[in-house]
């Protein structure tokens, strides 16, 4: 394991150095050389003079770590599970108490964390159905991350009034003295870890409605003194990505179709500004042009129409069959992009909204041709018949 600790005391990410992405690690055939068969793969405290508490659960999770390493099998996922349970919890005992911890360091093991947490939930994802439901994998995986979203006390004000007789650091790292220095109004990284894991978790839990729900309630009341911090353009991103599951949340699960709109309005216009400052690939999953297609779908269910080179092809095609009201084509544009609507959570809600909107704007374009506003039922079921059967 002195190779881990010689590359952090170079200033390389741990994040790199202890992936658990073993295909593309270079550094784990190098580890489990180093590693010795009797399971002796303390760390050499010399190299990152950490006090004895830290110590103890850094080696803690370097040994669960070694383990994971040792019992790799990459044949079937399923039989890792032990040891990565093992490997994140020792991790979480350290993030649960990361103040403590030298600062670099410390950053490194929050990104080790996040990226943890991420590749098991997907890992899990992966698992046969049956296997992940009875074991509640991904459920398990989630309610450890959320360990640290309940452990966090609110987000304390810069702005109060300092007391020096009652104030002191708290045990998430903030010293409440108000203080004009900018490291004061940097955001805490437990906060920060937090805010970087959110959407993932939300993203994965959308069916999970008590979820949901807890985290609608408490994230305000958690960081409510949130824009008095000096946040990096990351963390704004990973806000706007909360604020997006935030108002399909309120679409799907309350149907609240304005409540929707009126977040994504001012999503999109925080989004379009920080499009060109992120550049990493939280962007593929959540970017401008995402969010205006599922913004432009929403329009439609209430007869609005929104026209942008942005829109790709298909949204651009369903616009005009809406609009022209044709039945026909509508099926057919849900079966092509049915795979998306799903991920979406959007397909129940187009068939529900958009097949009225499709009737209403089939009758208008009879009464325009007939010249009258006065139809007859035959007339109604030759529209009918003319847009369901029309190519």
């Amino acid at each position: 394991m002195e190779v881990v600790l010689n590359q952090v005391s170079k200033g390389n990410k741990i994040k790199k150095l202890l992936s658990i992405d073993v295909k593309e690690n270079q550094y784990l055939k190098i580890l489990m050389k180093k590693i010795d068969s009797n399971n002796k793969h303390d760390l050499n405290n010399d190299t990152l003079k950490l006090n004895n508490y830290c110590y103890t659960h850094m080696n803690n999770f370097v040994q669960s770590f070694a383990n994971y390493v040792i019992n790799l099998d990459l044949q079937n996922s399923f039989n890792n599970i032990p040891y990565m349970w093992k490997y994140i919890n020792d991790l979480l005992i350290i993030i649960l108490n990361i103040e403590k911890y030298p600062s670099k360091i410390a950053s490194q093991l929050c990104d080790l964390f996040e990226s943890s947490i991420i590749y098991f939930i997907d890992l899990f994802g992966l698992i046969d159905e049956d296997t992940s439901n009875e074991f509640n994998l991904k459920e398990n995986i989630t309610l450890l991350a959320f360990k640290l979203f309940q452990q966090l006390k609110p987000l304390p004000s810069l702005a109060r009034e300092y007391h020096p007789i009652y104030d002191a650091v708290d045990d998430s790292g903030v010293n409440s003295k108000n203080n004009n220095n900018s490291n004061d109004k940097k955001l805490p990284q437990k906060y920060k870890l937090l805010l970087s894991l959110l959407p993932h978790l939300i993203k994965s839990f959308q069916h999970n409605q008590i979820f949901l729900q807890t985290l609608n309630t408490n994230i305000p009341f958690k960081l409510k003194y949130l824009e008095e911090y000096e946040l990096d353009s990351v963390t704004k991103y990973n806000l706007l990505a909360i604020d997006y599951y935030k108002a399909l949340w309120l679409l799907l699960n309350k149907q609240d179709i304005l409540g929707f709109l009126n977040i994504m309005d001012v999503l999109l216009i925080k989004l379009e500004h920080l499009g060109n400052v992120i550049t990493d690939d939280k962007s593929i999953w959540f970017n401008y042009d995402s969010v205006l297609n599922v913004f432009a779908i929403v329009k439609l269910s209430i007869d609005e129409y929104i026209m942008s080179e942005k829109l790709p092809g298909n949204i651009q095609k369903l616009i005009k069959l809406v609009h022209d009201g044709n039945f026909k084509l509508f099926d057919d544009w849900l079966k092509e992009n049915e795979e998306w609507l799903l991920e979406n959570q959007l397909y129940l809600f187009l068939v529900e909204k958009l097949l009225l909107i499709i009737f209403k704007n089939m009758i208008k374009i009879n009464v325009s041709i007939l010249k009258s506003n006065k139809l007859q039922f035959n007339q109604i079921h030759t529209a009918l018949t003319l847009s369901i059967e029309r190519i």
